[in-house]
């Protein structure tokens, strides 16, 4: 036997040894429901009994699917949660409010300052077109533009919101009472004392019981409740549903957050009184 013949037979017999010891593989996952992972936990797999695996997250761009905006750019996930939120909030019942000293003195003429959230949508639910969309975009959503003239009752059980925004129209209703958009402009019986547009005198009851509330040019039920030291406007929208408007006063006592959570969208407003901006 050649030395050469030597070697060939004592790696025929270690490649048998090694066959040997080598445990066997899993069988082929022929049907898709389980992988070669599964054929033994301490392999590093999943028993059997944990069921198939899961879709993956990712497609073959390496991009998470759920994360994938509709033709609006919409990730329909992302909405649904938002919208069982806002619903949660409107069916929630009334938190106890503070005490009358407690109570925060909205009392003033408001600037926007700065806004947050999804007020494009928000405009788009209400059918705005999408160049007033746009010039709404341009101008902030109202930053230096929206006001609100707020005055309560010494009480604190009756309130008057009077708001308008300059010189941008995108509703059809004159004279809006709680209601932060432009408007065609009032006559002259319908101005304020100081000449402004779109300032309804309506004194509405914090009391929780249901009257007519005007929003965005759209009339609707709904009621009023201090929650805490927030002021609470629930109702319902023809075009939009349930709806959630909460007014609380900053610690600064100078500026004063509106937050509105209907249907999908969360969208907030910033105001200072008017004496505190730098023109």
């Amino acid at each position: 036997m050649t030395a050469a013949e030597v070697k060939r037979a004592e790696a025929k017999a270690a490649s048998l040894r090694f066959k040997l010891n080598t445990p066997p593989k899993a069988a082929v996952d022929v049907t898709g429901i389980y992988t070669d992972r599964s054929y033994n936990r301490k392999h590093g797999g999943r028993p059997e009994s944990d069921g198939p695996i899961r879709r993956n997250k990712k497609n073959d761009k390496g991009e998470d699917h759920r994360n994938q905006g509709d033709a609006r750019g919409r990730i329909p996930w992302k909405d649904e949660e938002q919208k069982k939120r806002n619903m949660a909030l409107y069916h929630a019942a009334p938190e106890r409010p503070a005490s009358l000293s407690d109570l925060p003195n909205l009392t003033g003429e408001w600037m926007c300052s700065a806004t947050a959230g999804d007020w494009d949508e928000f405009l788009y639910l209400l059918e705005v077109d999408e160049f007033t969309r746009k010039l709404a975009k341009a101008r902030k959503w109202g930053v230096r533009h929206s006001e609100q003239r707020i005055v309560l009752s010494p009480d604190k059980t009756k309130v008057s919101i009077q708001s308008h925004q300059q010189k941008l129209q995108y509703t059809t209703n004159p004279t809006s009472a709680d209601s932060s958009v432009a408007n065609a402009p009032a006559p002259a019986s319908e101005k304020g004392a100081n000449g402004s547009d779109n300032l309804a005198d309506v004194m509405m009851l914090i009391n929780g019981e249901p009257q007519q509330i005007v929003y965005e040019g759209n009339t609707g039920t709904g009621n009023l409740n201090w929650e805490g030291k927030v002021l609470v406007t629930r109702m319902e929208l023809p075009k939009l549903g349930p709806c959630v408007i909460k007014r609380s006063l900053g610690s600064d006592m100078m500026s004063m957050t509106v937050d509105l959570h209907v249907s999908y969208i969360h969208a907030s407003r910033t105001f200072m009184l008017r004496t505190e901006l730098i023109y």
